[in-house]
């Protein structure tokens, strides 16, 4: 038996031999602050997103569009090919490139082209996708601009691959790297954790590819939370003992295991409830039983 198995089982065998655990809800106190937790992590996760947007725009100004006459020599560019843009639909193509075509352009105008399809990617979360210029004669008429469609290669956690990872990011390898599904991912796991993970996008074995590497604080799997709420009725107990276990990951599949229980603060046998929940991103299993 791994440890994993035998974590689960011990956590299992808490669950069902506390005669103490129940199955309401938990009480307005606990969901305010569990609310509260929640919140936090969606803005340090907005914060996270902003700070990693930042960090990988590019941070040399778009160059200003100036005349033809005032910004050196310029061409006639009655061709535009657009290299390695599979993933650039045809309406935005000719959009970005229209007003471009049939004009005399100098390399000032030719370089703010080269940033509008650069961002044209970034605004839309793929961040290491880029339009380059190369070296050409454009005497002829012809401008030719290659994208590189930045992919993603692996996504490791602590340098390492895990098991998670692999349901928390299904399908994300060898696709084109987008910052929005790494971000749903990593909201996934930090469902599952009291401290969010960072993140670092390093460099490929390939070029065009990119590594995403997670680094995580070590946390205890296991969560115990005991509370008090003086806001019920008669009927259920005016003061009710709150208590939950919570179990994170015990089976290596962004799994997250919860059990609550409440009981009336007289001990009356008829207040009391057990509720036992499972749940993996995005399914959800629930069972429940009370008393």
């Amino acid at each position: 038996m791994d440890s994993v198995t035998r974590r689960l089982s011990a956590a299992l065998l808490c669950i069902f031999f506390s005669s103490t655990a129940g199955a309401s809800l938990l009480s307005p106190a606990d969901r305010d602050s569990i609310q509260q937790q929640q919140r936090g992590l969606l803005e340090q996760n907005q914060q996270q997103r902003q700070e990693l947007q930042r960090s990988l725009t590019p941070t040399l100004p778009a160059p200003a569009e100036s005349n033809a006459s005032s910004g050196g020599p310029c061409f006639t560019i009655t061709t535009l090919r657009l290299e390695g843009a599979d993933h650039l639909p045809a309406g935005a193509r000719q959009e970005l490139t229209q007003a471009y075509l049939q004009r005399c352009l100098n390399l000032g105008q030719i370089q703010t082209l080269v940033q509008k399809i650069s961002d044209w990617y970034i605004s839309r979360g793929y961040i290491t996708s880029r339009a380059f210029l190369t070296e050409q004669d454009l005497s002829r008429g012809e401008l030719r601009l290659l994208v590189l469609e930045g992919k993603l290669e692996k996504i490791l956690l602590e340098q390492r691959d895990d098991r998670m990872l692999k349901m928390a990011f299904p399908g994300l390898q060898g696709n084109l790297l987008n910052l929005r599904d790494i971000e749903q991912g990593m909201e996934q796991i930090n469902r599952l954790r009291q401290q969010p993970v960072q993140i670092e996008i390093l460099p490929g074995s390939k070029p065009g590819y990119s590594v995403v590497n997670l680094s995580a604080k070590p946390e205890f799997p296991l969560m115990l939370g005991l509370g008090f709420d003086n806001s019920g009725q008669k009927s259920t107990g005016t003061g009710q003992i709150n208590g939950s276990l919570t179990g994170n990951n015990l089976l290596g599949v962004a799994d997250q295991w919860f059990v609550s229980g409440a009981r009336s603060s007289d001990f009356a046998k008829d207040h009391n409830a057990r509720r036992c929940a499972g749940r993996r991103q995005p399914a959800l299993w629930l069972l429940a039983a009370g008393l």
